[in-house]
Formats: C-alpha cells, structure tokens, sequence
C-alpha cells in the first residue's frame, strides 16, 4: 500500500494520518481537481509552483513518473531564464503556471532516475548540491550522509550515495544547479561570519568551479524555523546569489521576494491523491503562519 505520511509530520502520526486521508476523500470528490483548477483561474495561471524532493527510491520509480506526467499536463517547465523573465515581467499570458521541480542533497539516484525522466516529459530539474559531496570517497559515503542528516537508507545502488562531477556537469547542460551550502549545514543564531561565508560563499565558488557556470541560486537546508537565521541570509545576498529557496509552501507570485522562494516538499512516494493535496494550494494555506514567521526572521 502507498504510504500516506508526509515527512515534515514524522514526529506526528496523527496529523500526517489525516493528511492522507483528507486527500484520498478530497480526490474521490474531484475537490483536488476543482481545487487546482480554481487556483489557476484566480491567478490567471501567471504564478510559479516549487515543489522539492529528496533522493529518488528505485521502488517508487513507476510513482515518480506517474508525478510528473501530472506535472506536465497542469504546469509548465521552468528554467532559470523563465523564471527571470517572469520577475521582470516579460512572459505573456500563458495555458499553464510554472513549476519548479527541486532536488536537495545531490543523491546519485536524481541522476540515474530523475534526470532520464525528466526528460522524456520535457520538464526542468533544479538540483541543490552540498558542494563537498564530490569529495567524499564512496566507502566513506555512508558515514557521511548519517552525521550529516541526510537520509540515504533506501539506495538500492552499493557503490556510492552522491553524485560526482562529471554527473553533476552533465545535469547542468540542460538543468539548474544550485547550492545546499557545502556540507548540508543547517544555520544556527550563533553562527561565525566565518561559518556563514563557508557555507554559503564557498560553496558558489565550489559548484561554479565544477559546472563552469555561474550559480544563482542557494537553498536553506532543513524546514526548521530555528534554522532560518537573519546573518544567513545577508551573507546569501552578499555572495551574489540571485533567489534563495525555502521550505514553507507558498506560491510564487511578480511581487514575491526573490530571496524568500518557499517549495512544497513532496516525495517519491506520495500516492496521487497526496500530490494533488499538496499541489492544490491546502498547503499553502497550512504553512501560511511559518512561512510569515521565516520571512519575518531573515528580514
């Protein structure tokens, strides 16, 4: 049976049960259908949808596809270009919103899985690396990933859990890639300026190095509030990053704030009705307070 839990309800069973159940209820009324279809009609499909995932399961790889033949037929792909040309308010009146399809951690399973069908619908990948990742030996990977909160259990794959640089320039010759700092760090209040320009600065120059191309975009690690901190984000603008990616469910909108990009997290392994739920704009409403309270603290 497809598991109903949603991960940032792991500690809380008894909301992430009724999470699922409100979605199979609402798909089996065709709510979740309504539901997105309002959401394009009352903003005229002129908003950006992100959504983020971690590693691809080998088990789910059918579920995953059946993802995002969903997302081809409701939204349309977007890559940095039309993600600038949105905020400087150069794309038309367009048939479908866009998506923003992200990857966090750099599992080698987004290249073997996700890239290839990625492809065969036509869609973008944004893919978030912690950029020390390429230096990490296969047989010390394991280790790494477990001190490094980065779940990596469910790899099917024995030689290595991260992707290394020749993977990650072949993903840039038709996706983004972007910084998860260097070593998956998530802020703390007490941060040093030397830990800040590590995490952040550092790891720009590193994935730039990589890829030969210029990286603008920086995702947060972890969806905590504790970890969202105002001296990490004036380092992210100081380094030259252009959009800083978030985890508390917002859509994307011509006055959103470029460095406060909030993604939906799904995974692999939602069942339909899940992803719907989670595309439809419910969550957007669950998250509306934290998402006001992140702002708030990296202003």
């Amino acid at each position: 049976m497809m598991k109903l839990s949603h991960p940032a309800y792991s500690d809380k069973p008894l909301i992430a049960y009724i999470l699922g159940i409100i979605a199979l209820v609402f798909n089996n009324l065709k709510l979740l259908d309504l539901l997105l279809l309002f959401q394009k009609y009352i903003f005229k499909n002129n908003f950006i949808k992100i959504i983020n995932y971690h590693g691809n399961n080998p088990d789910f790889e059918k579920n995953f596809e059946l993802h995002l033949q969903i997302l081809a037929k409701h939204f349309e792909a977007v890559d940095e270009i039309y993600l600038n040309n949105f905020f400087s308010a150069k794309i038309g009146k367009k048939k479908k919103p866009g998506i923003i399809i992200s990857f966090d951690d750099g599992i080698i399973t987004n290249y073997k899985i996700a890239k290839p069908l990625l492809e065969k619908y036509k869609l973008t990948g944004w893919f978030f690396i912690p950029s020390e990742i390429v230096n990490i030996e296969p047989k010390k990977q394991e280790k790494y990933a477990k001190s490094h909160q980065i779940n990596y259990e469910y790899l099917k794959f024995t030689e290595r859990i991260f992707m290394n640089e020749t993977e990650i320039t072949e993903l840039s010759k038709n996706h983004v890639i972007g910084s998860h700092t260097v070593s998956h760090y998530r802020f703390e209040n007490n941060d040093s300026k030397e830990k800040l320009l590590y995490e952040i600065k550092d790891s720009k120059t590193m994935i730039e190095k990589i890829i030969n191309k210029k990286v603008i975009c920086f995702c947060w690690v972890g969806g905590e509030i504790s970890h969202y901190t105002h001296d990490a984000m004036k380092i992210i603008i100081d380094s030259g990053y252009t959009y800083s990616f978030m985890t508390k469910s917002g859509l994307i909108r011509l006055n959103s704030n470029k460095m406060m990009l909030h993604r939906t997290n799904i995974e692999d392994y939602f069942n339909l009705s899940l992803l719907k739920l989670h595309l439809s704009g419910i969550m957007d409403l669950m998250y509306y307070f934290q998402r006001k309270k992140v702002n708030s603290i990296v202003s």
